[in-house]
């Protein structure tokens, strides 16, 4: 008996030899989006935005409330680019969490217009973001330490990373320091608003580690179209478009990068798309 991915390889030739496009194809595939699980971990993501102590003791109102059997949570905030982010481990889920907090603040505005692509050591000829790269470089040994003891504890524990808007571009680049500490596939990868990160040799290799992985991007919010193209930033796959503010199954699965049919297509972009996604605010 064929498997998915066979069958998938014949329908995609079939469809090519009946002269449909391959892109036709993506559309007509189901989408493998769960929006509630993409609302669930939206939940995680609000959470990075909450006070670092609030944070710490799981007690931060309706946000920590949402997954309430979260345990050995360690929460990081340097001062000097103002990074942040937490982790733990969700317990009724079996799932050992990462989140990072998106812009807040001047430091982090200033890291995000810090447009100076450097190079990427993991890789040959990437480039990302020197601002992003710095401002993880402030809090990833404490998140990858806390990373690695719970995954020697949890040994069968799924690893969700996430984050919004300047999160969502530090989880990117900390999915990949993840993937040397466990196996890349028990990573789920999932970020929200998130800008562009690297070159398109950087998103070729974070396609190539992390298979797991979806970019959520609310109607026209205007953070993900940033940096520009032409400066050669590029977005990793794969995109989900949510085809209005606030809907939860109104989107579109966009499975190759900077898709002309997806969010790349919004000539307009607005900030008022990217404070609320699925109906909520993104903050704590």
């Amino acid at each position: 008996m064929l498997d998915t991915k066979q069958i998938a390889v014949l329908t995609i030739a079939t469809l090519a030899i009946a002269g449909l496009s391959v892109q036709t194809y993506k559309y007509l595939t189901t989408p493998s989006f769960d929006p509630q699980l993409a609302i669930d971990i939206d939940y995680y993501s609000k959470v990075s935005y909450c006070d670092v102590d609030a944070i710490q003791k799981w007690n931060c109102g309706d946000s920590c409330n949402y997954h309430s059997g979260m345990t050995e949570v360690q929460a990081f905030n340097k001062k000097t680019k103002e990074a942040q982010g937490y982790c733990g481990y969700d317990a009724p889920n079996k799932r050992i969490v990462v989140a990072y907090r998106g812009s807040s603040n001047i430091q982090n505005w200033i890291a995000n217009f810090q447009v100076i692509p450097v190079k990427y050591a993991e890789c040959q000829g990437c480039l990302v973001h020197d601002g992003f790269q710095l401002t993880l470089k402030e809090i990833s040994d404490n998140i990858n330490a806390c990373v690695q003891n719970l995954a020697k504890k949890y040994q069968n524990a799924q690893v969700f990373v996430t984050g919004h808007s300047l999160g969502g571009a530090l989880a990117t680049l900390s999915a990949l320091e993840i993937a040397k500490i466990v196996n890349p596939s028990k990573i789920v990868f999932m970020n929200f608003g998130s800008p562009r990160v690297g070159n398109q040799q950087f998103v070729e290799y974070f396609n190539s580690v992390i298979t797991n992985k979806i970019r959520v991007v609310n109607f026209k919010d205007i953070v993900p179209h940033l940096p520009l193209k032409i400066m050669d930033f590029k977005h990793v796959n794969t995109e989900v478009w949510m085809l209005s503010n606030g809907g939860i199954n109104d989107y579109k699965v966009c499975l190759t990068e900077e898709d002309p049919n997806c969010s790349d297509s919004v000539k307009a972009p607005t900030a008022a798309d990217h404070t609320d996604y699925f109906g909520f605010y993104t903050g704590c």
